[in-house]
């Protein structure tokens, strides 16, 4: 099993990787090459897609003990935030820019959250920073052990 220069391990189009009976690879481990050739990207959206072929594949050959066909990848677009009403979203045949992407890319990520709590928080912490011009919390610091300094 040969890993790629970002430890990727290349996989069969059914996710399975070659030479190892029953064992699988999905999300950023795993290196899948679109039509084209081309390795598809680490992003949650190819992840996403991964798992939920993987599950159907998996249960499809314990049930009926039938081969699955070959995963492909479905391109829903990609999106980046540039600014506070700055974004850019690329659905591969159309390009959007500006505000129009800002406020799609935040529908789409408050669409996204499960539960209707949750989507309701989000947005009004997103509101409130957005009124106030506060910056959340971006991130996770492991808080100091004093335990640690007993062990040196």
């Amino acid at each position: 099993m040969q890993a790629d220069k970002a430890g990727r391990i290349e996989v069969n189009p059914d996710l399975s990787v070659p030479g190892m009976e029953g064992v699988y690879v999905a999300g950023d481990l795993a290196l899948v090459r679109d039509r084209q050739g081309r390795a598809l990207p680490g992003l949650a959206q190819v992840a996403k897609q991964q798992g939920a072929y993987l599950g159907r594949a998996l249960v499809k050959k314990i049930i009926a003990g039938a081969d699955s066909a070959p995963f492909v990848f479905n391109n829903r677009g990609n999106t980046a935030i540039i600014g506070r009403h700055s974004a850019v979203f690329d659905f591969g045949w159309c390009r959007v820019k500006g505000w129009p992407a800002w406020l799609l890319w935040a529908l789409i990520h408050v669409y996204l959250l499960v539960g209707f709590e949750h989507r309701l928080l989000v947005v009004a912490q997103w509101v409130w920073r957005y009124l106030t011009y506060e910056r959340g919390a971006r991130l996770i610091l492991e808080p100091e052990c004093s335990s640690r300094s007993k062990l040196k």
